[in-house]
């Protein structure tokens, strides 16, 4: 998409982590697969490395000439108006 242009949501990765952990935990619950042994601290790094790897992406993706606007969730619930 050569004239695409993009919204980068840029959440904290702390926040991204905690998030996606209880995403998948409900998923899980909800198909039947509890899963007892699920740890926070122990898939957080997995998780973070995973956000880094994404949000590097974008902004490789922007050093090479992609129009890519990027927001700053905390700050958009600070201020929507941004």
């Amino acid at each position: 998409f050569p004239e695409a242009r993009f919204i980068h949501m840029l959440r904290d990765g702390r926040d991204v982590a905690v998030s996606a952990f209880r995403h998948k935990d409900r998923v899980l619950k909800k198909i039947g697969e509890n899963n007892p042994k699920a740890d926070l601290e122990q898939e957080a790094p997995s998780l973070l490395h995973k956000w880094a790897e994404f949000t590097r992406d974008v902004l490789k993706a922007e050093a090479n000439g992609h129009t890519i606007h990027t927001v700053r969730y905390e700050l958009m619930l600070v201020n929507p108006e941004l």
